[in-house]
């Protein structure tokens, strides 16, 4: 998946009401994910305390 992908998944997960996101170095899209909760934070969606964050090493 590409980062722009991965940024429009994310922003729309999270209008929908999604609130946990999973994240990992191995998949490659902590990039596009963090655009896309960057700019649902941005357009007042949701705030960064509303958001369960998991990430792998």
């Amino acid at each position: 998946m590409s980062p722009d992908e991965a940024e429009k998944m994310t922003y729309e997960a999270i209008k929908v009401g999604y609130r946990h996101i999973d994240t990992a170095e191995v998949y490659r899209n902590e990039k596009g994910v963090a655009e896309g909760i960057k700019k649902a934070i941005s357009n007042n969606i949701v705030k960064r305390s509303d958001l369960f964050i998991t990430t792998k090493v």
